[in-house]
Formats: structure tokens, sequence, C-alpha cells
């Protein structure tokens, strides 16, 4: 009888000792989750706000290259013209009639790669930007930071005058998430896909040597091709968020430069390491 009494004593302190541990372990659980929610969000911003300070050195570097011709951050914020950041050793020579960029129909201003940094939202149905650029047949470097919104769309092309039907060089496209970079019937086409919703840093390089045309994809070489026929072809403008043949882009552009040289891919994977979100 009394073997029976302690082992039901036992039991008993068994299940308070269970339950006590249960309780210390969910409200382990729930401050641990409370912490989480108030340090995560501390340290996200922290890293938010270290990477944009990595952008600003960057980009101070970017605009002090004497062979920068083009550079919109998208600092504006609002307002239908862009301005031309690169003038630098160029400030004599500047013009903003000339040199800035003009937004046209269906964009708007909204959030970049960072919560402090701004960019331009395009409808994929008739928004774009266009600009005057002296561009003919000259090596050159274009890079764009684009987030996609649908998987096909025109990014970029060079031409005669600011108008879409403009004849046309350099054509730079969206084809179900891959990147198409074309000069006439030359092309070289991404081996990786963009991700929709996710920022990424689109590069494409024009070698006036061996008239070599390459893309790089978030810093990445994607290949290239020679022999491409950069001459004949008078090119004075460019248009972003637009390309013949391949219509409107949906998405976000965040940041384009064009330099009047090729970069190499050291150059470029520099560009992508100090300024990706």
């Amino acid at each position: 009888m009394m073997s029976l009494i302690v082992g039901r004593y036992c039991r008993k302190m068994g299940m308070r000792k269970f339950s006590f541990a249960l309780v210390e372990l969910m409200l382990t659980a729930a401050v641990l989750a409370i912490i989480a929610v108030l340090v995560i969000p501390f340290f996200s911003r922290a890293n938010q706000k270290g990477r944009y300070t990595t952008w600003v050195n960057q980009k101070n570097r970017i605009l002090s290259d004497g062979d920068l011709r083009v550079y919109y951050d998208f600092a504006d914020g609002e307002g239908s013209i862009v301005r031309n950041s690169a003038r630098g050793f160029h400030q004599q020579d500047y013009d903003p009639i000339v040199n800035d960029a003009r937004i046209v129909k269906g964009a708007t201003w909204s959030n970049g790669r960072w919560q402090m940094k701004p960019s331009l939202e395009f409808d994929g149905s008739s928004g774009y930007m266009s600009a005057n650029a002296d561009i003919t047949n000259k090596s050159a470097t274009y890079i764009l930071w684009v987030k996609l919104q649908e998987a096909s769309g025109g990014l970029m092309m060079t031409a005669k005058t600011r108008k879409k039907d403009s004849p046309s060089m350099l054509k730079i496209n969206i084809q179900k998430g891959f990147v198409r970079a074309a000069i006439k019937r030359k092309a070289v086409i991404s081996k990786e896909a963009c991700k929709l919703s996710q920022w990424h840093m689109v590069a494409v390089t024009v070698g006036e040597k061996n008239n070599s045309l390459k893309l790089f994809l978030d810093g990445k070489s994607q290949g290239e091709v020679n022999n491409v026929p950069l001459k004949g072809l008078e090119q004075n403008s460019f248009l972003l968020a637009y390309c013949s043949g391949s219509g409107y882009f949906k998405g976000r552009i965040g940041e384009f430069m064009a330099f009047s040289r090729e970069l190499n891919a050291e150059e470029v994977q520099k560009i992508y390491q100090e300024t990706h979100p």
C-alpha cells in the first residue's frame, strides 16, 4: 500500500516538473521571439546603411572617372527631368537641356535598392525616358540596375534621335528573364536568367579595337561576340525602358551609367561588388 502511494506521489511530482519545464520552454521561446523582432530589423537597417555608404563611396569614385559621360542615380526623386550627374571634368561642356533625361508618360518615382535611394518605376505599356549622348562609332560601357516585374521587355537602345522609331545600333532587352544585347545581327544572350522582384546589374561593353560586344550580369561575364559592325550608323541619343522590337520594360531602374571606354571584367565586377544591395 505504501509503495503504491509513493508511486502516485512520484508520478504527480514528475508531471509537475514536466509542466514547469514546458512553461519555462514556452517562456524562453517567447522571449527569443521578442528579441528577434527587435534585433533583426536593427541589424537589417544597419546592413542597409552600410551598403548605402559603400555605394556612396563607389559613386564618388565613378563620378571622378574622366570617361564617364552619363550617370543617373535618380537622386532627383521627383519631376519629369532626370539630372545627369556626370559633370566632373566636363563641367564646362555641360548643357542640361541636352544632357539631362526626359521622363515620358507611364513612369513614376519609387523606392530604390535602399530606403534612402529613389528609382524610376515603369508601367510596361507606355513609360520610358530619353536623353542625348555622343556615342557614335566609339568604345563604350553601359550599366543598368534593374528590378523586373515582367520577364520580357526592352531595357535600352541607342538611337539617332530621341524618337522611338529612330534607327538603332545597340539594343538591350529581356526575353523570358534572360538578357540579350545585340548590334544588328550580332547578339549575346545571358547564361543566367534574372529573377523577378530582385535587383540585378546589367552591363554591356562595346570595344572599338576588336569590334567586340560583351555582356555581364551581376558582375559575371555572360559571353561576347566579335566582328561587330560598329560603323555606318549615327547614334546621338538613347532610350531607357524601351527597345524597338521588344516594347516597354515593366519594373524599376535604379541607376544608369555610360562610359566612353570599354570597362574590363575586373572593373565591372568591382562596381557590382561595391554597389549591390
